[in-house]
């Protein structure tokens, strides 16, 4: 519902930065020949859910010799939590766990980073099928949340749209009234 869209700039700064370190990993990765691709879609279309990979990469010890790798760029205190466990974000691990699910493979990483220090941590991440649809009924549950607040009048479909995209309809189709004169105002206010 992007009801919890980054508004601040110290948010954007750490999503900016973390998008510039992966590209910069992404980079270093494919240049040395240890990574086949990156940034490559994966999509389950019977339940409809689709996501983007960091990286493929080339794993003697993974049956097929290629893994995925996502990279999590994360701060101090999560970087020591992930470290002292052993074990990767329970929301990273169902991520990655869909992707190998999708894709078909057995292993897979994930490369914490630390924006920081810039150190780094390497979890190991292998299938589960029961995570996976375990994550899959979690996923359908929050549609089904979404629809009894729809039905329930709570929110609107337009609720649905990014505040960018509500702006731009409704610039095409009611550009004098006042939801986007409403819009506009705080479209202008994020910036």
């Amino acid at each position: 519902l992007h009801l919890d869209t980054p508004d601040n700039d110290q948010i954007n700064d750490i999503l900016n930065k973390g998008t510039s370190m992966h590209n910069k990993i992404e980079k270093q990765w494919l240049d040395s020949g240890f990574a086949i691709d990156v940034e490559q879609p994966v999509k389950d279309d019977i339940n409809n859910i689709s996501g983007i990979y960091d990286a493929r990469i080339h794993d003697k010890t993974a049956p097929g010799g290629e893994a995925i790798v996502d990279i999590k760029t994360i701060n101090q205190k999560g970087f020591d939590e992930v470290v002292k466990t052993g074990q990767g974000k329970d929301v990273n691990v169902r991520q990655l766990n869909f992707y190998l699910g999708q894709l078909g493979m057995k292993k897979g990483y994930l490369h914490y980073v630390n924006r920081d220090t810039n150190q780094r941590y390497t979890v190991t991440v292998k299938f589960d099928k029961d995570l996976l649809q375990d994550t899959i009924n979690n996923v359908n549950a929050a549609r089904d949340e979404v629809r009894g607040m729809l039905e329930r009048n709570e929110i609107s479909r337009g609720d649905l749209y990014a505040p960018i995209d509500r702006y731009r309809i409704l610039a095409d189709v009611a550009p004098y009234s006042e939801e986007f004169k409403n819009m506009e105002t705080i479209l202008s206010r994020s910036n």
